[in-house]
């Protein structure tokens, strides 16, 4: 019953069961819980009732979903609100080692991501084939460029550019993250790229970086040099 409650969205009902010591832990036989459906369902009024239960926010069905991989591949952002705020673990991972940050970039959802990221969750997760959120936006057929320059927008921090000591790759790397220019468009007559120009100033860190936002590693200039050799 309190599976169908929630994915029903009555709260109320759940609210009865709730101080009726009624189990709203319970998995079902996929391992769903109560908050699992209603997280899947979208409903806000019921996911606070759960959350109000004290049910367990991180619990794992038998495809280690939590409740907030299941808000997070929805429309309904508020949902996704409210399991953060009551403290839900934004960067567990699945049995393909994603995140709900993946999960939302799978699906194209921009405010999902969006709300996932100014809350904290880490852009740098990798999945089991080795992708981070931005990839898996980048290889879907249509990328969509507001994705995409809002994931390298939480990559190439103010931190990491202002490193470096060329204005004009500086300059470049924000246009990247503003979505304006091509990261592996070359800057200079010699056809060095932003890759090679960070490389040559021993920056290891923002290079890796550059790597997980489409940085080309073995793009020759006008010498055959890599950003690497």
């Amino acid at each position: 019953p309190s599976h169908l409650a929630a994915k029903a969205g009555h709260a109320a009902v759940i609210s009865a069961f709730h101080t009726t010591n009624t189990h709203l832990g319970r998995h079902n036989i996929p391992g769903d819980t109560p908050l699992h459906d209603a997280a899947s369902s979208g409903h806000v009024g019921a996911t606070e009732a759960l959350i109000k239960a004290e049910v367990y926010l991180d619990g794992q069905n038998n495809a280690y979903d939590t409740a907030l991989h299941r808000a997070a591949s929805g429309e309904e952002i508020s949902v996704t609100q409210a399991l953060m705020e009551a403290g839900a673990n934004l960067d567990e991972q699945n049995e393909q080692g994603r995140t709900p940050l993946h999960c939302a970039a799978t699906l194209n959802n921009v405010e999902q991501i969006r709300i996932l990221l100014e809350a904290g969750a880490n852009p740098y997760k990798k999945d089991n084939e080795g992708h981070t959120p931005l990839e898996i936006a980048l290889s879907q057929r249509d990328p969509i460029k507001e994705i995409c320059s809002l994931l390298s927008l939480f990559m190439l921090t103010d931190s990491l550019i202002n490193q470096l000591e060329n204005e004009a790759v500086k300059a470049a790397l924000r246009e990247v993250r503003a979505g304006n220019k091509d990261i592996n468009t070359p800057l200079f007559e010699d056809e060095q790229t932003i890759a090679h120009m960070v490389a040559s100033e021993g920056h290891a860190r923002l290079l890796e970086v550059l790597h997980e936002v489409g940085a080309e590693m073995r793009v020759q200039d006008e010498k055959g040099n890599t950003p690497l050799h």
